[in-house]
């Protein structure tokens, strides 16, 4: 027994070893990508520095203009804020093209009155050639380089969620760890001609649960059935959460058919007790499960995915 013990200690550290391999690297790729995200701070922080500069200018040039110009330099402001807001939502390509726009607009006026109507050009009637061009650049690198960083965010995101080992509503490994660890000890099974069991429980009228109760709820359910296995298990037993409705897989070590299908009984027998379920509701919960039951065979099973397979195809007997 302490030999079996031991070698299942070895099984669980290699299982500790991989899932440190793959951590360290999730953590490589967040330390690159928080270098990445410091590279691009200074060209955002340029980009945000230089839009703050185009628009208190703007608003300068209005605020002290002539009367005669203070019209045109309002509507080039207004027209300036709506080209960058443009920008600012990533319509790049148009924040630009309306940009352009209104300079050639403004340029074309501007001479008009100048050679029509004999007006003089001043400084701040050229400031206006410049400032829209400004703000809307300004506003487009700064929202390039955020993209750029969300996108990288969002890979790493998207990395740690596919390295996840624990379910986040009862605290129970997932199905990866359970395949992980499940082909460490079916190897050490067929070396050792050790038995080992795969139990499914499955909630019945798992739709018509989540119907009645609230999120909150539903999330205590699935805790309590998660807490009464762990508690009922033996030492060197393992639980997992297997997916989103409820489901939880036993591995059992050392136990063929027999003791699976009392093991098992045993935990339908608790997990039905409406006890076990007492303060998520203000009555008595009725929980009602469906279990199978599958007996590792090399012959007859290559791999875990067939284990678990085999296991949910007696699903349907249990009625």
């Amino acid at each position: 027994m302490d030999i079996k013990r031991n070698v299942l200690s070895a099984g669980g550290l290699a299982v500790s070893a991989g899932q440190e391999m793959g951590l360290s690297e999730t953590a490589r790729q967040a330390d690159s990508v928080v270098r990445a995200k410091r590279k691009k701070s200074l060209t955002q922080n340029a980009g945000l520095a230089a839009f703050l500069f185009g628009v208190i200018t703007a608003a300068l040039t209005v605020s002290q203009s002539a009367s005669e110009n203070s019209a045109v330099y309002l509507v080039m402001f207004l027209a300036a804020c709506f080209s960058v807001m443009l920008a600012a939502y990533r319509f790049h390509y148009i924040a630009v093209v309306t940009g352009a726009l209104q300079t050639l607009i403004y340029a074309v006026y501007v001479l008009y009155a100048a050679i029509g109507g004999g007006k003089e050009i001043v400084l701040m009637d050229y400031l206006w050639l410049f400032l829209p061009i400004l703000c809307i650049a300004s506003m487009t690198l700064f929202m390039t380089n955020m993209r750029q960083v969300e996108q990288m965010s969002d890979m790493l995101e998207g990395q740690l969620q596919r390295m996840e080992l624990v379910d986040p509503v009862t605290g129970l490994s997932n199905l990866r760890c359970m395949y992980m660890e499940l082909e460490r000890r079916l190897a050490y099974a067929r070396r050792n001609d050790v038995e080992v069991s795969l139990i499914i429980f499955q909630l019945r009228y798992y739709r018509e649960l989540k119907s009645i109760l609230t999120a909150p709820q539903m999330a205590e359910l699935k805790r309590r059935m998660g807490r009464v296995v762990e508690e009922t298990l033996r030492l060197e037993d393992r639980v997992y959460a297997i997916d989103d409705e409820g489901s939880l897989g036993v591995v059992c070590i050392g136990c063929g058919a027999e003791g699976a299908v009392i093991v098992k009984n045993r935990l339908s027998a608790l997990l039905t007790q409406p006890e076990s379920y007492e303060g998520i509701v203000d009555r008595l919960l009725r929980v009602d499960v469906r279990a199978g039951v599958s007996t590792y065979n090399k012959e007859e099973i290559s791999n875990v995915i067939e284990f678990k397979q085999k296991a949910e195809n007696e699903l349907q007997y249990d009625v």
